[in-house]
């Protein structure tokens, strides 16, 4: 990202028969606040329900002024025709975006106020950062945060190796992960368009061999648990994983690596200790966002200290 260049925010939303959750996705875009443009892309796989109805009705207010916005700009763009599931529909917004951060929202989902306000602030501080991710929040199906979880910190030889799979280690929560769209030409679309359940995984194996992913201490997207979740299913999930995740072999520092990353999960540290040079974390002294960042690979778990 260049000095002083303007921060747009270009998100996608795939759809299919999501007239029950998707008003508060849209509205959670729509309610960011900040000196940012947002791109919108709802990309509707020919719904038969009110999905369509639902996110014009918000499209024709944002066009004709009437609905209040607080961000610089706001466009929403309407895609709708039959497509072969979640990831080909992910595939057409990649395509079409012109904003330099990224992001994609399920429509059961939802971002939570000021994130985006957050991430300018922080992509703007640290621009060598390609891709980050905050806080693991799930709420319930009421749209009520259940359970908040910090991650320690991510390796990429372990994004890779898809250790980070909810079984091994925890997943990579999609809804609050945001890159730059240079990221985008990791991935190969033709193989993202042929998954079904574990796309996110293969977006993040892609940018794993490119760049390592930092962690903002923030609250900045809710995952909704409910009864129909696509990736309730995961044992199909971690079974699709195996098609892109690599096979590698790990030495003795990784699988010392691998046990402080459990024994992390089991008994958690403070994130502000600030031995995790991954990590960014607001700092009420200098009133900003602070890390102490770097981008090399350096891990010493002998002395406790983990630097990946």
């Amino acid at each position: 990202m260049k000095l002083n260049e303007n921060i747009k925010f270009s998100v996608i939303t795939p759809c299919f028969n999501s007239e029950k959750y998707i008003e508060s996705a849209v509205i959670s875009v729509l309610n960011q606040e900040g000196d940012f443009d947002i791109e919108y892309y709802i990309i509707d796989g020919g719904s038969e329900d009110r999905t369509i109805s639902i996110v014009e009705r918000y499209k024709r207010l944002i066009d004709s002024g009437r609905f209040r916005i607080n961000c610089k700009n706001i466009q929403i763009k309407i895609i709708s025709e039959k497509d072969n599931g979640m990831y080909d529909a992910l595939v057409k917004g990649f395509k079409l975006i012109t904003g330099n951060i990224v992001s994609y929202i399920n429509s059961d989902d939802f971002y939570l106020p000021n994130a985006f306000k957050t991430l300018k602030r922080v992509f703007e501080k640290y621009p060598k950062i390609s891709w980050l991710t905050g806080n693991a929040t799930i709420s319930n199906e009421d749209g009520i945060i259940s359970n908040i979880c910090t991650p320690y910190f991510y390796y990429n030889k372990f994004i890779r190796m898809g250790l980070y799979n909810g079984k091994i280690l925890p997943f990579i929560q999609q809804e609050s992960t945001f890159f730059k769209r240079e990221l985008l030409k990791e991935i190969k679309y033709i193989e993202l368009k042929k998954l079904k359940y574990a796309g996110d995984s293969y977006i993040w194996v892609c940018f794993a061999r490119k760049e390592p992913l930092f962690i903002i201490l923030a609250l900045l997207a809710s995952w909704r648990r409910h009864p129909n979740n696509l990736s309730s299913d995961l044992d199909k999930y971690r079974y699709e994983m195996q098609n892109f995740t690599e096979k590698i072999n790990i030495n003795e520092e990784d699988k010392k690596i691998l046990l402080y990353c459990q024994k992390r999960l089991k008994d958690p540290i403070s994130t502000y200790g600030k031995n995790n040079n991954r990590i960014i974390w607001w700092e009420p002294k200098i009133n900003n966002w602070m890390g102490n960042l770097s981008y090399e690979v350096n891990c010493n778990v002998l002395k406790g200290e983990v630097y990946c």
